[in-house]
């Protein structure tokens, strides 16, 4: 790490800082001896996302992230997402990686016996675990968790929660380079790894962001279907869309490796697709776009900047605004829009119309059909997500990351379907799918708590 140890001498600090200010501060581009982040190496994805990135930096890495360096932050967003952290934890690792290792998985000791992207010291760990970005990111996230528990690292700034987990001998730099770890780590962080379509197609995204697809409830018969690099996956109506790490959006019919076409250029955050074909997209400046069949062309702006998420399903649309409430329509165009809600943290609505909202609190609201008013409560507060099916099946999860689900608007009927620790749900056409605690995806085709099948080892 780059710190001073607290007995030493003040010559020996001098040298020592000295030594540090050369590893993380010499310019970014200076060669220190590596190994690579992940065993698939640097792949176009990742380079292309690096020159998309660069000149939104604007701290130590601005002009010099490379391909190989996003291939590092991956994994440690990657390790983030496993442990059901959110986006903010992986700001404060990807923010210390900065400033340690400017992204590098150095695998000489520049700085005493440091090594690694977080640079930490042999206290922390064997040369080899050290190395391993995934045991890296967990060590550093053990002691953040530790240092500050029961959540109240969300609470202090990211500058100081490096801080306190590294003990540097220069506790200002996290701080100038917490907004270039943001932009990285949500660059990086993934929508959905999960999906199932009204036509019983489901698509997941492995570690590596390579998609597979397949029809039908089993562990076998997926089919890859794309390189490395892919953030978020969706699929309804027989349509596949994904979005990889230059958030360029790609989509086709039928399950393979072939076919994709190029829908838009770089920059989008989310991707949607109704069971009617309608494809939405929310771009980098939080604008909604939309339009029916597969080309490049034919998007048409459907919103002001500031959107904060989309949905659309059965020919109707919806949207969080930049004013935090929710929105519907039911046809492609700028105009249209009803207010539908006060403040609303996420969405979802079936093929049939049926729409779903979870408010701050984390109760979820129910109703048929676009309007302001006629929503039904459906549960207590804090559900952490919301899922809804072409058949009306609706899944939530609960704030012990328990999946219930039931059929029909209402307070009640709802089933617990999991024991605590599920990662995200998805359901459609009948079929439910999680990522369970242990990390792989199970699915099964009706309501109840078993039953659930395995269908691939861990993604999560």
């Amino acid at each position: 790490m780059t710190r001073i140890a607290k007995r030493v001498s003040m010559g020996a600090a001098l040298a020592l800082a000295m030594t540090a200010v050369s590893l993380g501060f010499a310019g970014a581009a200076y060669a220190y001896a590596t190994v690579p982040c992940s065993a698939y190496g640097v792949t176009n994805a990742d380079s292309e996302l690096a020159q998309a990135l660069n000149y939104k930096l604007t701290g130590t890495l601005r002009g010099y992230l490379t391909g190989y360096r996003i291939s590092c932050a991956r994994q440690v967003v990657n390790t983030v997402r496993s442990r059901g952290l959110p986006v903010r934890a992986a700001t404060i690792a990807i923010t210390t990686t900065i400033v340690e290792s400017t992204i590098q998985n150095i695998s000489e000791e520049v700085d005493h016996d440091s090594l690694g992207l977080f640079q930490q010291r042999a206290s922390w760990g064997s040369r080899e675990q050290r190395l391993d970005p995934v045991w890296a990111t967990n060590a550093f996230l053990n002691k953040m968790l530790s240092l500050y528990p029961n959540g109240s690292w969300q609470n202090v700034s990211v500058g100081t929660v490096c801080q306190a987990v590294q003990v540097s001998a220069y506790p200002d730099r996290y701080a100038t380079q917490a907004a270039d770890g943001a932009t990285i780590a949500s660059a990086l962080w993934s929508g959905p790894v999960i999906a199932v379509g009204a036509d019983g197609t489901q698509m997941i995204v492995d570690p590596q962001g390579r998609v597979h697809a397949k029809q039908g409830v089993g562990l076998y018969g997926w089919t890859l279907e794309s390189d490395a690099g892919v953030k978020a996956v969706a699929t309804n109506g027989g349509t596949q869309m994904i979005l990889d790490s230059a958030g360029k959006v790609w989509a086709k019919n039928g399950i393979g490796l072939y076919g994709w076409t190029l829908e838009s250029d770089g920059g989008n955050v989310a991707i949607a697709v109704g069971s009617d074909g309608t494809q939405m997209v929310l771009d980098s400046q939080g604008q909604a776009w939309a339009k029916n069949g597969i080309s490049l062309y034919g998007w048409t702006r459907e919103s002001d900047p500031g959107v904060k998420a989309i949905a659309t399903n059965g020919g109707v649309q919806m949207i969080i605004g930049s004013d935090g409430n929710v929105w519907a329509k039911n046809s492609i165009g700028l105009y249209g829009w009803t207010r539908e809600s006060d403040a609303a943290k996420a969405i979802a609505v079936s093929s049939g119309g049926t729409q779903m909202i979870l408010d701050p609190q984390g109760q979820v609201l129910a109703k048929n059909g676009i309007g302001l008013y006629g929503w039904t409560l459906e549960s207590d507060p804090g559900t952490i997500a919301i899922a809804i099916g072409s058949d009306g099946t609706q899944m939530i999860l609960d704030s012990q990351s328990r999946v219930h689900a039931k059929q029909g608007v209402g307070l009640y009927g709802w089933t617990r379907e999991s024991d605590p620790g599920v990662k995200a749900i998805a359901t459609n056409g009948g079929v439910q799918m999680i990522i369970g605690s242990d990390g792989n995806v199970w699915a099964k085709n009706s309501i109840g708590l078993y039953g659930w099948t395995r269908e691939s080892d861990p993604i999560a």
